[in-house]
């Protein structure tokens, strides 16, 4: 099981049940929101910086989806696709 958290200074962590950071997700402002896909092991992140980032379970930036303005908010469609 994995604990995603959001903060402003810029980062989201995800951490093991334990307390241990597993990865630091770094964005250029404040992150608002983190979601996790309910099927890929994929997490997106929602950012001040205008962007969307989609990630890996271990960090990696899988994409990065630019934003005209704060992005507040970010989810998954339940099912996983459309």
């Amino acid at each position: 099981t994995i604990v995603a958290t959001a903060s402003d200074d810029g980062t989201a962590c995800l951490w093991d049940l334990e307390g241990n950071k597993k990865a630091t997700l770094q964005h250029g402002s404040w992150v608002y929101a983190v979601a996790f896909h309910p099927q890929d092991n994929i997490v997106a992140t929602a950012s001040r910086d205008k962007t969307v980032c989609l990630w890996d379970l271990e960090g990696n930036k899988k994409a990065m989806l630019p934003h005209g303005s704060w992005v507040n908010g970010v989810a998954f469609h339940p099912h996983g696709t459309i």
